[in-house]
């Protein structure tokens, strides 16, 4: 039998890496958004330097996609704040362990921030990928199956509005470094998953099964394919997040990941305000 693959030992260059490949990975996906006509969603997004991304989705109240993420300068706090409240939108700080600095954390806490929940980052290696469970088949996604993938996604994540989802993500299948995986059961549209590669790094993102399908293996069968093209791309590092003892959590540990921290989301009081 062969020796398990160990991930490697976390360190900071590790906890900066993880957290360029997410943040890139939402501010591409924001700009497929801000490319449309007339930037129907609002998307804005700024650079705060030394990998920094301070992200809004102004007519999209996800939390992912309003938050500053990086930020190393205390000063940019307040500054920040404003440019939330003025749109109205709720904005949301990561809080990094090993990474965020005590005096963000504390001019958080002093404009009013604070704890509002856990996200749980993982990494791992590149491997092989075991063979799948029966029937389970994953598939890059081309022109010819984007819709297919399309119908999944939104069945997977139980999105109501299909026909205004798939216009507003079409333009996902040629996003660089972007590569969308389905997955069938059977021949039957399963599960859906987004490899986005940073450099050697790459991100396991915005995997979903189809709530009739789970249980069969599907989403196991997209984390292997990915860990395995992850390695053929030339990458050192894979990651993904999930909620904290959360199904996918579990599978990635499954899968050979291991927690690499639990990221601290930050949002603003609203009984008092500075």
């Amino acid at each position: 039998m062969s020796a398990p693959i160990l991930p490697p030992i976390p360190n900071a260059d590790i906890v900066r890496r993880v957290h360029l490949a997410e943040s890139r990975y939402t501010a591409s996906r924001l700009g497929v958004l801000a490319g449309l006509p007339n930037n129907p969603v609002g998307i804005e997004i700024r650079d705060l330097e030394d990998g920094g991304l301070a992200m809004q989705a102004r007519f999209i109240p996800n939390m992912h996609f309003n938050r500053v993420a990086g930020l190393t300068d205390a000063s940019k706090v307040g500054v920040l704040t404003a440019w939330y409240r003025d749109r109205g939108i709720t904005g949301h700080f990561d809080v990094v362990p090993g990474f965020t600095p005590e005096a963000v954390i504390a001019e958080l806490w002093a404009y009013n921030f604070s704890h509002v929940s856990f996200h749980a980052t993982l990494f791992a290696r590149p491997a092989s990928a075991p063979p799948s469970a029966p029937g389970v088949t994953v598939e890059l996604v081309d022109a010819t199956t984007l819709e297919e993938f399309l119908d999944c996604h939104c069945r997977g994540w139980e999105i109501p509005n299909l026909e205004g989802f798939k216009a507003n993500t079409r333009g996902w299948l040629t996003e660089p470094g972007w590569r969308l995986y389905l997955a069938r059961y059977y021949d039957r549209p399963a599960g859906t998953a987004i490899l986005f590669q940073d450099g050697n790094t790459a991100y396991c993102a915005d995997s979903a099964c189809d709530p009739e399908l789970r249980g069969h293996g599907v989403h196991a069968a997209l984390l292997a394919r990915r860990l395995e093209d992850a390695g053929a791309l030339g990458c050192d590092l894979v990651c993904a997040m999930a909620a904290y003892l959360s199904t996918s959590h579990r599978n990635m540990i499954r899968a050979g990941f291991s927690l690499l921290h639990t990221k601290s989301v930050w949002a603003e009081r609203a009984e008092v305000r500075r």
